[in-house]
């Protein structure tokens, strides 16, 4: 399979060519990138595939949802997401409170059509639609790191899809006008699913499991498993658990894990502590990657909280 990154590009607006060393390029067609007001990006791309190729990039911080028209992708994510499919006429959406990275694989040789659609995390909110009751259940996805589901597109939400494909580099401001409207139909077709969703109940034993794992958590003892090793410890597989946990939590295990480590060396700080080796205790050997993560999570800095205790 083909790096993309290795491959010479060629561009034409909103045509493109990757080549190799064939006669006839690797990747060819149309892509479409815009922005709208308020963090909603769209990328659209209409192309043709004559080998697999791959790339490797990051998925930042949102939700970002992928309509497959025509054509095949894997993406993997490490140990969370593996070998997750978005197949033809097939949708996925996946949440990210942190940037995460991935690689993704195009496998299907010949037509590939795509939409995707993404928000940032502060959309909803910027919006006023944390303070409509009703938001729960989406708020509750949005805010589980990478949280996916996948279905089939129903008739409508491929006709706005095959619409934007249609007016994709129509440089008028109807067309733009056109194309903020269908892409933020969309959006509300690919929350639907989400919103409908009534909470489920643990039973006994998927409870215990939770406790069980919880406990190995605080304690330290599964700070280097992987998900497989900790659901080989509590007796389960990797994604029943993952899912039993991000409902009885309302977040993934690993992030579970680096919001609880990051807790423990604010705590550290509090106590005197300096900023290395509380870096050190949540899990980070660079305290610049600490001092990002630690930011993104209280909002300061923990130089500023060793700044504040000076100060007492």
């Amino acid at each position: 399979m083909l790096e993309m990154a290795s491959l010479k590009s060629q561009r034409d607006g909103n045509h493109v060519q990757l080549w190799a060393e064939q006669p006839k390029p690797v990747l060819a067609g149309r892509v479409f990138y815009e922005e709208f007001h308020n963090t909603l990006t769209l990328h659209c791309s209409d192309i043709e595939l004559t080998q697999q190729v791959q790339s490797h990039a990051q998925f930042m911080p949102g939700i970002k949802l992928i309509i497959m028209l025509q054509g095949d992708i894997a993406m993997n994510t490490g140990d969370i997401i593996q070998g997750v499919y978005a197949r033809q006429n097939g949708c996925f959406l996946l949440a990210t409170q942190e940037p995460e990275p991935y690689s993704r694989a195009m496998l299907a040789l010949g037509k590939q059509k795509q939409i995707v659609l993404s928000i940032s995390s502060e959309w909803f909110e910027d919006g006023g639609y944390s303070q409509i009751p009703s938001f729960k259940t989406t708020e509750k996805f949005c805010q589980q790191h990478l949280a996916h589901h996948q279905w089939a597109a129903n008739p409508r939400l491929q006709h706005l899809s095959n619409n934007l494909l249609m007016c994709m580099g129509k440089n008028d401001h109807l067309h733009k006008l056109q194309r903020e409207s269908d892409a933020l139909q969309l959006l509300m077709l690919g929350l639907e699913p989400i919103a409908n969703q009534l909470p489920a109940q643990l039973d006994y034993r998927a409870e215990q499991r939770i406790h069980t794992l919880l406990e190995m958590l605080r304690s330290g003892e599964a700070d280097q498993w992987s998900l497989r090793q900790m659901a080989q410890a509590v007796g389960s597989n990797t994604t029943t658990l993952q899912k039993q946990f991000q409902l009885k939590t309302g977040t993934s295990i690993f992030a579970y894990l680096r919001h609880y480590k990051l807790e423990l060396a604010r705590q550290q700080l509090l106590q005197g502590l300096n900023v290395t080796d509380a870096a050190m205790i949540a899990g980070y050997n660079n305290p610049a990657n600490f001092a990002t993560a630690f930011k993104r999570q209280f909002g300061q800095l923990p130089k500023d909280v060793r700044r504040f205790l000076s100060t007492q």
